[in-house]
């Protein structure tokens, strides 16, 4: 996929520059599609778990203490 794109801009006379920049904004794209699915997931999870001990125990805890964190790109 990224060499096709990479293909046209070079038909286009996009340069480096520009070429750069796809890349760029293509890796953002797809880093942000798989954390939107991860935290997805999470919430899915948080959504079906029942704590007995609600009180003592608020959501960033819970996330923290069951969940990594996706990471950076």
């Amino acid at each position: 996929m990224f060499v096709s794109q990479l293909r046209v801009g070079n038909q286009h006379k996009m340069g480096p520059t520009g070429s750069h920049s796809l890349l760029l904004e293509m890796h953002t794209c797809v880093s942000n599609r798989l954390q939107a699915q991860y935290l997805e997931a999470v919430f899915e999870q948080i959504r079906g778990h029942q704590t007995s001990d609600s009180s003592s125990q608020n959501i960033h805890n819970y996330i923290a203490n069951q969940f990594p964190s996706f990471g950076t790109w």
